[in-house]
C-alpha cells in the first residue's frame, strides 16, 4: 500500500513495530511509533509482555497527543492482527496498511529515525 504513496505531511502515514531488549532472567519489549513525514518517535512505551492490548493502548496514546493519522502501517504480527488492535484502529478511521516480510525487510522502517520528545505515559499492566 505504501510503496508509491507520496507523503507530504505529519500525521498522514504513522508506522509502529515491537523489538525486544535481552536481559540477564528474561527480556522487555520496546514498542514505539513514527511519524513516516517527520520520521520522529510519536510516542513508545516498554512491556515484559507482548500483549496485544499493549500495542492498541499506545496507539490510544499516541493518538491522543497527536491526532489520529490517515494511515497506520505494522507488520503482520499476532498483535496487529488481533480483533483487539485492528478493530480499534479501523473504529477510529484509520487505514490499516500491513506489510509482510517480503516488502518491507525487518527493522527497515525504524531505521534512521531522529526521535522528538521521549513520550511514554503508559505502564506496564502486569506490575
Amino acid at each position: 500500500m505504501l510503496r508509491d504513496l507520496d507523503i507530504r505531511t505529519p500525521n498522514q502515514v504513522w508506522a509502529t513495530d515491537i523489538t525486544y531488549m535481552p536481559l540477564p532472567g528474561g527480556f522487555m519489549y520496546l514498542t514505539a511509533v513514527i511519524d513516516l513525514y517527520s520520521r520522529y518517535v510519536l510516542y513508545w512505551s516498554l512491556s515484559n509482555t507482548m500483549q496485544a492490548i499493549w500495542c492498541k493502548q499506545l496507539i490510544e496514546d499516541a493518538i491522543a497527543i497527536h491526532g489520529k493519522p490517515e494511515i497506520l502501517n505494522t507488520d503482520q504480527g499476532v498483535q496487529y492482527t488481533s480483533d483487539v488492535f485492528s478493530q480499534f484502529v479501523l473504529s477510529q478511521g484509520i487505514i490499516l496498511s500491513m506489510d509482510d516480510e517480503q516488502t518491507v525487510p525487518k527493522g527497515e522502517c525504524l531505521g534512521d529515525i531522529q526521535e522528538s520528545e521521549p513520550r511514554s505515559g503508559w505502564g506496564d499492566s502486569n506490575r
